[in-house]
Order: structure tokens, then sequence, then C-alpha cells
């Protein structure tokens, strides 16, 4: 009879200490092979405002230059080889498709939002180029976020739509067809990515994380923000950030430098135990 031992679920403060690990091994990797990467989002945040993890957060973000972003995918084998972590695209597509990535470690298990079983990861997501006159960068970025959207409701399970009517729709309408074109997605993928790429990188003095930057039109900041780079403090060493990272904060979250209402202090809702505990 197969083992029925309950899994040891991981306190937060292990999950967070497993995540550090994972982002120390990919940032020495990145170090190793001069690919340029920054701390991103909440986990910049974090940096700046508790110089660690928000307090109630589990995930990382970083941020590649797109060159460094693509050259990273071109090295997955040799950061298997080196470091043990892996690199998978999002929700089954595979990274050269994907619109980011995810580092993650085979050692821990993930359970997220009670849905998703994957292996515990931090998510690089790539910086792209951007058009100089503002109101062709919001429409880029507008166009991006669209693309977005439709890709995460194209693969997002039924069980896990927040509406009733949402996932009818996924049922009834969208499953079939995404079961009869299983490449639907993949499709949608490669057109935000086109999106993402549309302006050579280089090529112009602004920049933001496009293909998933989840704030739309405010990623935008100056292309000079990636050097020089500032360094920052998250957990026990420095990691690179924006050099320019007061404006991107501030574009971001207004005033950072203040706790939200507990109400907003939510976590992604993930239970995460060691893979040597699966039966």
């Amino acid at each position: 009879m197969a083992d029925q031992t309950p899994r040891q679920i991981l306190s937060k403060d292990d999950v967070q200490n497993e995540l550090l690990a994972v982002l120390d091994a990919y940032a020495s990797f990145c170090e190793r092979r001069n690919l340029a990467y920054c701390l991103v989002g909440g986990t910049l945040l974090g940096a700046v405002r508790h110089h660690g993890f928000i307090p109630w957060d589990d995930d990382i973000d970083v941020g590649m230059p797109r060159p460094d972003y693509d050259a990273l995918v071109e090295n997955a084998q040799a950061l298997e080889d080196e470091t043990g972590l892996r690199i998978e695209g999002f929700r089954n597509l595979s990274p050269q498709d994907s619109p980011m990535l995810k580092i993650v470690t085979p050692e821990i298990r993930v359970l997220e939002a009670g849905v998703y079983p994957t292996d515990l990861w931090i998510d690089v997501l790539p910086i792209d180029a951007l058009p100089d006159p503002k109101d062709e960068s919001d429409a880029q970025c507008r166009k991006a976020g669209r693309l977005r959207r439709i890709l995460a409701f194209l693969t997002t399970p039924k069980t896990a739509q927040s509406h009733p009517l949402v996932g009818a729709v996924k049922t009834f309408a969208v499953q079939p067809l995404a079961n009869r074109f299983p490449a639907v997605p993949t499709v949608v993928s490669r057109a935000l990515q086109k999106t993402a790429t549309s302006i050579p990188f280089g090529t112009t003095g602004h920049v933001g994380i496009v293909s998933w930057g989840m704030y739309g039109e405010r990623e935008r900041i100056p292309a000079s923000s990636l050097n020089p780079m500032a360094e920052v403090r998250f957990g026990p060493r420095t990691f690179p950030a924006f050099g320019t990272w007061d404006l991107y904060l501030s574009n971001l979250y207004g005033d950072y430098m203040t706790l939200p209402p507990k109400n907003q202090q939510i976590s992604h809702g993930i239970q995460a135990w060691r893979a040597k505990e699966d039966h």
C-alpha cells in the first residue's frame, strides 16, 4: 500500500529562503556569463522598503534586457548542468515561445492557488525597447496587454476562473476551440512576442517590461536605467536594480514607502513541500 504520510507544508519563511537560494544560484550563473539582470516589480520594492522580501510575499521577479534574456534561453542546458535549475515557459509554452520564463528548482514542489501543480520558481521578465514618442509607446504596451490577457484566459483552467460566467464561457466556447486547435496559445504568445520586440533593442531612449508588464504604460523608463545599474540589498547580499529605481517604483506604486492596507497585503497563495516527500 502506498505511503499516506501527509506532506510537511513549508512555512512562509522556508519558502522565502528557498526562493532566495534559487535567485542566488541564477544570479551567480548570470554574473559568470556577463548576462545583465536586475530585480523588478515587488521584489525591487521589497529590496528598497524592507531590504528583502515584502513580508507577505512569496515570489521573486527579475528582469533581463532582451539580448541577455535570449542568451539565457540559449544557455538553458548550461544553467541546469551548473545549478540544477531548469528553464520553463509560461503554462506549458516552450521557453522560445513564452512571453516570460520561470527558473524552477525540482527540489520543491508547489501548488499555486490550489490549481497549478509545479516546481518552485522565480520569474524572469524580458525588458524590451519602447518608442520614444509617448503615444506610440503607450499603444505598444496596450496591445501587449490585450494579447497577454487573451493568453492568460486561454491557458487558465476553468477551475481557476474567478467568476462562474467566465468559467462557463471557458467550458463551452473556448475549451473546445483550444482542444481542436492546441496551437492557439502558442500563436497568441508569438503575436505577443512580436509586439514586445517590434522595436530593435538599443535603438531608442526608452525601455520597459512589455510582454509581461502588469502595469502597462507605467513600465516605461529611460534606457539609461540599464547602464549604469544601482545595487540594492535583498536579504544577505546585494543585487542589481534599475539606475532610476525611484522613478520606476513611483511609476508603479506611487508612494511606495507606505505599506498598503491590510486587506491588500496578499500573497500568491502557494503551498510548497519538498519533492522527496512525494509518494
